[in-house]
């Protein structure tokens, strides 16, 4: 996922800035709800914890990836601008969810 850029140094919290420096958006922090929503939404997703707590980030990531587009069709409504990008642009949401996974990971996991 991604261009393995992304590890667990990478905070979610900079991913609005990321994405903005390496695809040119103009993402505002506001955005950056959009993400912290994801992050949440996946946290709570018990089929997403299980996953996490039994598998290393490699095994983990296909389970993530398979559930991310839903994740992001669920918030979609006030955020249509993300989620074009997100669905038309493959580098922009490998980028995303690269960083978008180690979140989740590492904080199912601490």
């Amino acid at each position: 996922m991604g261009t393995g850029q992304a590890d667990e140094s990478v905070q979610l919290s900079t991913l609005v800035e990321t994405l903005n420096e390496r695809f040119g958006t103009e993402f505002t922090l506001a955005d950056q709800l959009f993400f912290d929503q994801i992050r949440e939404t996946a946290i709570a997703n018990e089929q997403i914890r299980q996953a996490a707590t039994v598998n290393s980030v490699e095994n983990f990531e296909p389970v993530f990836s398979k559930l991310l587009e839903n994740l992001f069709i669920e918030r979609i409504e006030g955020n249509e601008e993300i989620f074009t990008r997100l669905m038309n642009d493959e580098a922009f949401r490998q980028e995303a969810a690269s960083i978008l996974m180690w979140a989740v990971y590492n904080q199912i996991r601490d």
